[in-house]
């Protein structure tokens, strides 16, 4: 009796791998077709990729030449779609009124889409806009942690605006760490904000040497009202300096530009920590 019923199993099996072989072919066959499949996939998806792009490039165009109602018809679908940069550039036209009425709340949406999508320069407006209560309640807490995603993913701003909201609260001493890492970054607002704290003796011994070195750096990093402000700061110093003292800050200032030309970027994990006096 055990003896058929084993037979009788066999028999089944076979029969079973007869049908699985039928219906799907053989094991490298289906090996085969997924390959294929994977394949076509692939190279759909970067069709699409090349084609987001060139969409994108379009809008972008007349964005350059302030033709923004057109680059708002161009530009809304692709960030519908969920583009990152086309979400961007919308929440910039409305924040900064180019070619429409300034809009808080619009800029607030399209700064906070593109955020979450991890778009950097969003996360740093994004900041901007819960500090300043823009098209949102102000507050200094959710700022700070979108400048801190902005400044782990690199953008120079951020770690400046991480200063600035230490140095609201009087803390000199961290709104200086992270000035300096702005600074590192070629952060010309960083570099005049380190002149102030010499200037004023602000979680640092008073130096107008030093200072005068820093109103140098941040005049020749920055552009327009940068520039206009670092230079103004460094007339106002050079009335009470001596010729040598001056010439001593310059030589400070192209010392510092040789030692920090190569930034090593901070880890995340740096940037969280450091952040956590905040809270």
């Amino acid at each position: 009796m055990s003896t058929v019923k084993h037979e009788m199993r066999r028999k089944s099996l076979c029969a079973r791998r007869r049908i699985a072989l039928t219906d799907n072919g053989s094991p490298w066959r289906r090996k085969v077709s997924l390959a294929v499949a994977v394949g076509l996939g692939l190279l759909i998806t970067s069709f699409n990729q090349i084609h987001a792009a060139e969409k994108l490039m379009d809008a972008l165009v007349p964005y350059a030449k302030h033709r923004y109602a057109r680059t708002i018809e161009l530009l809304t679908p692709l960030a519908d779609r969920g583009d990152a940069v086309a979400q961007l550039k919308l929440g910039i036209i409305w924040s900064r009124g180019h070619g429409v009425p300034r809009d808080n709340f619009a800029a607030f949406q399209w700064f906070a889409r593109a955020a979450k999508r991890g778009q950097s320069d969003a996360q740093f407006e994004l900041g901007v806009m819960y500090r300043d209560g823009l098209g949102t309640p102000a507050d200094g807490k959710v700022a700070m942690r979108w400048f801190q995603r902005a400044a782990e993913n690199g953008t120079p701003q951020a770690f400046n605006a991480i200063g600035e909201l230490f140095l609201g609260r009087r803390d000199y001493a961290g709104a200086l760490i992270w000035f300096v890492r702005g600074a590192e970054l070629n952060n010309a607002t960083a570099m005049y904000n380190i002149g102030m704290r010499y200037a004023l003796g602000q979680g640092v011994v008073k130096d107008e040497i030093e200072a005068y070195k820093w109103f140098d750096l941040a005049g020749d990093a920055g552009v327009g009202r940068e520039r206009d402000n670092a230079k103004r700061a460094r007339i106002v110093l050079s009335e009470r300096l001596t010729p040598l003292h001056v010439w001593t800050a310059k030589v400070g200032a192209e010392d510092w530009l040789r030692a920090h030309r190569c930034f090593s970027e901070m880890t995340s994990g740096e940037i969280g920590m450091a952040c956590t006096r905040f809270r």
